[in-house]
């Protein structure tokens, strides 16, 4: 089990490879350090017990499962900035820390049905995922924080005529929608 401190520093997400050995010396990436949540309003939150409950979940995907280890390696790289686009931030550690919060449910729901989604930022610190099938789309977007006055998270899906939008989505809704895209006829 690996010890998590007790305010350790806000997550930074500065090796381009993880292994074994760097995932145990960087527990935050999995654990999430209270003072990461604090900073943007969720300390002390039914989030925070989500997300500190949930790496246990992230650890066991990224030993034992390696389309979600290969997953977690493009989310990641976004945390670095892209030398040939100055003027796009990368993901901010708010973003990278709720995408990982909601994509363990659906990875465990589909089991080997589930897709890596593409990843990219928003070009502010944020992140979008998505995940396509045919003329069938499913986008997961999430913000750079969580302050007031921004947009909230929310899934955009597209079905060739029809499509729709789920605000403020959880690990559940994202799991839902995408064993829809997943249901769907090639």
């Amino acid at each position: 089990m690996i010890a998590t401190p007790a305010l350790a520093p806000p997550v930074r997400f500065s090796v381009p490879t993880l292994t074994t050995a760097s995932i145990a010396t960087t527990p935050q990436i999995l654990s999430l350090s209270s003072r990461t949540f604090a900073e943007h309003g969720q300390h002390g939150s039914l989030w925070e017990d989500a997300v500190f409950s949930s790496s246990k979940v992230l650890w066991s995907l990224f030993h034992s499962d390696a389309t979600f280890n290969s997953f977690l390696q493009d989310l990641l790289q976004l945390t670095i900035q892209d030398p040939e686009n100055p003027e796009d931030l990368p993901a901010t550690s708010y973003a990278v820390a709720t995408a990982l919060y909601l994509t363990p449910q659906a990875r465990l729901t589909l089991g080997h049905r589930w897709k890596r989604p593409h990843v990219a930022t928003d070009s502010y610190g944020g992140v979008r995922m998505s995940w396509v099938k045919g003329d069938h789309e499913v986008r997961a977007i999430v913000p750079a924080d969580s302050e007031p006055g921004t947009r909230a998270r929310y899934i955009y899906w597209d079905a060739g005529d029809e499509y729709g939008s789920i605000p403020s989505f959880t690990p559940s809704s994202l799991a839902a929608r995408l064993v829809w895209l997943e249901d769907v006829k090639s």
